[in-house]
């Protein structure tokens, strides 16, 4: 029991550590929207959980799975291809590659996943904490 306890901290330690990496390279970014020449950098997360899944043996990474949406009434707003180019707000601050609309959308992105391995990993110590209270 312990060892797949273990195991999941390890996994969630690495998400908290890759999203941390990535929300730091994505500062780096905005900080230099106004610097000519500068290109923008990013962390490849999902490769790199990808590769922490498939090492700590969670899932085979040659294994696709997908979600697809449903709705329960009719009357609901139907689910579709998302495109950020419908929100892109008219905002000048574009040098070379980088591209403010973008970056903010991907720190935006990071941080809800950084929350919620957060929540993950504080759920997973909870119920631990739980069970050794209600043992004594």
């Amino acid at each position: 029991m312990f060892g797949e306890i273990n195991k999941q901290c390890a996994f969630y330690e690495k998400a908290l550590d890759a999203a941390s990496l990535r929300q730091k390279v994505l500062s780096e970014n905005l900080a230099n929207i106004n610097t000519p020449g500068y290109q923008a950098k990013d962390v490849a997360f999902e490769e790199t959980m990808r590769n922490v899944v498939a090492q700590e043996g969670f899932v085979n990474p040659n294994t696709k799975t997908t979600m697809t949406a449903q709705t329960t009434d009719p009357r609901h707003i139907k689910f579709g291809n998302f495109s950020l180019a419908s929100f892109k707000m008219p905002v000048n601050y574009q040098s070379g590659k980088l591209d403010i609309n973008e970056e903010m959308v991907k720190s935006v992105q990071n941080q809800m996943i950084y929350s919620q391995m957060a929540n993950k990993i504080g759920g997973l110590l909870s119920g631990i904490n739980y069970v050794i209270d209600s043992v004594k």
